[in-house]
């Protein structure tokens, strides 16, 4: 985990929450530190509720949240994570942006929040900086952030 822990907008109780994540095989190393990140900062905010799948590849992403969400209701919101690194050719712009959109339609049909963890880097060095380097943990950020906007969703649930 990170050397630090990113602190939310507002503290809530989301021990009754069930969160989902959804990462990755691919880049399996790197993926892997943003899971070990992302899971101990849901533990530290005393989530009990972590249900876990992977995919093998950052595309998949999109069809694995769909399918949860619609196979099960109690789920509140998915973290997801994987690693798109630039290559050769622009693959990685279609799949950033596919992604991207993808879940981004998801999270509007279901009225549920989803974050994005997906680094997308130029290089493997620059994953390994957000991977718990130079840069932080992007996984404990994507957790972060799926932990406020479930908290923003609670407070407009009380209005």
């Amino acid at each position: 985990m990170s050397h630090f822990i990113q602190t939310l907008q507002t503290p809530y109780d989301y021990s009754q929450f069930d969160i989902g994540i959804v990462f990755t095989t691919y880049h399996k190393p790197i993926v892997d530190k943003l899971l070990h990140a992302a899971i101990e900062t849901l533990k530290a905010h005393k989530v009990q509720s972590i249900q876990s799948m992977n995919v093998s590849g950052s595309y998949e992403l999109v069809h694995a949240c769909n399918f949860w969400f619609k196979e099960n209701p109690k789920l509140m919101g998915i973290i997801t994570l994987g690693c798109v690194i630039k290559g050769e050719t622009r693959h990685d712009d279609y799949i950033n942006q596919a992604i991207a959109n993808g879940l981004l339609n998801i999270s509007s049909l279901y009225q549920k929040p989803i974050s994005f963890g997906v680094l997308t880097t130029l290089n493997e060095a620059q994953a390994w900086d957000r991977a718990g380097g130079s840069k932080g943990n992007k996984g404990q950020e994507a957790a972060i952030a799926l932990l406020d906007s479930l908290t923003l969703s609670q407070k407009i649930k009380a209005l």
